[in-house]
């Protein structure tokens, strides 16, 4: 079993406006986010890996923001 914490985000240092975003802001270039989380890896059976994860949405200006919950099953290819 493995625990992870992982964050992710991205951090603005422009005071440049993308006007051609409109009221949208979908190509707005002054963004920035930080969202953090927790991963679980468990070893189910032979080389199988059960993947569970839940990240926050924190401090986001002009991106969206929401919670996530992730599950994922993998493969150990390495031998």
């Amino acid at each position: 079993m493995a625990l992870i914490f992982h964050v992710d985000g991205a951090l603005n240092f422009s005071e440049i406006e993308d006007l051609g975003g409109d009221q949208t802001a979908l190509y707005h270039n002054n963004g920035q986010f930080l969202s953090p989380g927790l991963k679980v890896s468990i070893k189910v059976f032979g080389d199988w890996w059960l993947n569970l994860g839940g990240f926050g949405a924190f401090t986001a200006t002009n991106q969206g923001a929401a919670g996530s919950v992730s599950v994922g099953l993998a493969y150990n290819l390495q031998k």
